[in-house]
């Protein structure tokens, strides 16, 4: 639909991982990206919840925009929540989609330091070495532009 209607009916539908009812709303023209109070979206609350089946549907449905947005509240990101959470899968799969590593929260926290403060040692040390891979692989990208010239 060229005119997406915006429902919190969307994020709820998220937050309690009701597939079925998020794509209902979807195919009757509402926004994925739409927000609740706090600025969250469906993919903040699937992420922090771990709804696997929602989260794919939203990745392959939504603007890519959507992946990096940040709540109100505290500036974060889906996978901000999710790697508070200890939601491997998850973080994982946003990660896959390409959700930034670098982006931090108003508290200046990024995914990989939530992940050491929620006590998941495992998951900050992927997310450190996923960041380091996007780092390398941008900066690599510059350098071959820069030479090709």
């Amino acid at each position: 639909p060229l005119l997406e209607k915006s429902s919190s009916s969307i994020v709820k539908a998220a937050k309690d991982g009701d597939l079925k009812k998020l794509k209902d709303l979807h195919a009757s023209g509402f926004s994925l990206l739409s927000i609740d109070a706090q600025g969250q979206t469906a993919l903040h609350w699937a992420a922090r919840h771990g709804h696997r089946d929602v989260i794919k549907y939203l990745l392959a449905s939504s603007p890519s925009a959507l992946l990096d947005m940040v709540d109100n509240e505290k500036g974060q990101t889906a996978l901000h929540k999710a790697a508070l959470a200890k939601q491997r899968a998850i973080s994982c799969m946003l990660v896959a989609a390409g959700a930034s590593l670098s982006l931090a929260d108003k508290e200046r926290h990024t995914p990989r330091s939530l992940a050491e403060r929620a006590g998941d040692a495992d998951l900050a040390i992927y997310l450190e070495s996923e960041l380091y891979s996007q780092e390398n692989f941008h900066k690599n990208a510059a350098d071959n532009v820069e030479t090709s010239v």
